[in-house]
């Protein structure tokens, strides 16, 4: 690391192994002092018409610590990942934004991620699926273009949330896909129709040009 200082051993994320990379950094960021970061700055250091000289002067050295504990943040942060993924944090001003971007991109919520570990604790022990159980493995093993659909179902909870409800839903989006599908290859089927019949109707009366003029001469 930057400054001759021991480099930690993490590797690089690439996209994987979120849940990991996030726990070692998290352990290497508390170590440098500047976890705090990872929060909105402390509202306590805000500047208010009403403190005198002296609150000024301490919240104002308060505000300087915070943003040099940021800028040593963003630094780890960027020296923890790869090239391949420094889109995700290359435009983020502050270390918070940054690894807000990394986990609404990468960390995996809701009732997959719960159910998941569900599911692999019951199968560990020898245990039957419930209806949630299947729920997610239904979820799991969607291809990308139903992650809209995924999400959504994601926000529902409690007795709402049962298969026959997953089903219809996962129905209803096959279904808009198909359509959309369907729309897209009519579309561009009718437009090599077009594209054809001008070519077609041009050559034709290329043809009937020429053969006037020859006809003349």
């Amino acid at each position: 690391m930057a400054g001759g200082e021991e480099r930690h051993y993490i590797p690089s994320f690439d996209g994987n192994n979120f849940d990991n990379w996030k726990f070692r950094l998290r352990v290497l960021l508390e170590e440098k002092n500047c976890l705090e970061c990872l929060d909105e700055m402390d509202s306590s250091y805000n500047i208010i018409d009403s403190d005198d000289a002296a609150a000024k002067a301490v919240k104002t050295k308060q505000i300087q610590d915070f943003l040099k504990k940021d800028r040593k943040c963003k630094s780890i942060i960027t020296q923890f990942v790869a090239d391949s993924h420094l889109e995700y944090i290359k435009d983020k001003h502050a270390a918070k934004e940054m690894w807000t971007a990394l986990q609404n991109t990468f960390e995996r919520k809701g009732i997959r991620n719960q159910l998941l570990l569900r599911e692999q604790f019951l199968k560990a022990n020898g245990a039957t699926l419930e209806e949630n159980d299947i729920i997610c493995h239904l979820l799991l093993t969607l291809p990308k273009s139903y992650e809209m659909v995924i999400r959504a179902i994601e926000t529902i909870g409690g007795s709402d949330l049962t298969l026959d409800f997953v089903k219809r839903k996962l129905l209803n989006e096959e279904i808009k896909q198909k359509s959309k599908s369907n729309m897209v290859q009519e579309n561009s089927t009718a437009i090599t129709g077009k594209s054809s019949y001008n070519k077609k109707k041009w050559n034709m009366s290329s043809q009937q040009r020429y053969t006037k003029m020859a006809n003349k001469s």
